[in-house]
């Protein structure tokens, strides 16, 4: 029979795209599950160099100045929480917070894309600037 499509093939059509779309629809999942790991441990490690920066200068005495170059991928917005002792980092993954030693730094709220950041000592408070 000539242009006869039958049953089983037409069953094992659908089951195979069926197969096929849910191991898609798992792919995608962990995909987005990898970039949020992703993002946490990027933005986590920004943070820690920034507070390891400070912490330095702080450690170093009045005088001291150093600079950190910043990634600009992610997007990432730099503040400190001065009543916490927190550098705090957010972005479209959400914030992480990083502990510093010392309370005396200036507030500071630095957009994405801030690209070299210069960590120094202004009356007796550690200022972080962006430049």
């Amino acid at each position: 029979m000539r242009g006869f499509f039958s049953m089983d093939a037409l069953f094992a059509l659908t089951l195979l795209m069926l197969v096929c779309s849910s191991l898609l629809h798992v792919y995608q999942g962990r995909m987005e599950a990898a970039r949020g790991i992703s993002w946490g441990l990027e933005a986590r490690m920004v943070g820690e160099e920034l507070a390891g920066t400070i912490n330095a200068v702080y450690s170093g005495g009045s005088g001291l100045e150093l600079r950190l170059r910043v990634p600009d991928r992610p997007p990432l917005t730099l503040a400190f929480d001065n009543s916490r002792g927190e550098v705090v980092v957010r972005g479209e993954g959400g914030e992480v917070r990083v502990g510093t030693v010392c309370n005396n730094v200036e507030n500071f709220l630095l957009p994405p894309g801030a690209g070299i950041l210069r960590v120094y000592w202004e009356e007796n408070r550690i200022r972080v600037v962006s430049g």
